[in-house]
């Protein structure tokens, strides 16, 4: 089955050597382990979980929110367009308005005022 060939434990070969690191190869593995290949991997990968859902959450918000003001804006883009699209109205003095308004305040206050 195997075509007479046996194996160790750990899978290599009998009689084959065992590949070992030279001084610089282990130092650049170490290396690496301690800037963080550590066990921690998979936390990282948590929280990296976390923080896309978190995002894509708050990209999901921001989304409805434009929507929701494209069509407020085009609602009022359409008031505008029918509001300059209506026949010109009576302009409206409004210092007419005012000036009755502005007197009877000072005839009320002239009321209130007496002399002593």
């Amino acid at each position: 089955m195997n075509g007479g060939e046996e194996f160790s434990n750990d899978g290599s070969k009998l009689g084959e050597k065992k590949r070992r690191l030279n001084m610089e190869q282990l130092k650049t593995l170490e290396k690496n382990f301690e800037r963080g290949s550590k066990l921690e991997a998979r936390s990282k990968t948590k929280q990296l979980e976390r923080d896309y859902d978190e995002l894509k959450r708050q990209v999901e918000s921001l989304k409805h929110e434009n929507d929701t003001l494209q069509t407020q804006n085009q609602k009022l883009e359409a008031q505008v367009k029918a509001l300059k699209s209506r026949e010109p109205i009576e302009p409206i003095n409004l210092n007419k308005e005012t000036e009755g308004s502005c007197s009877n305040k000072s005839e009320n206050i002239s009321g209130d005022i007496r002399p002593a």
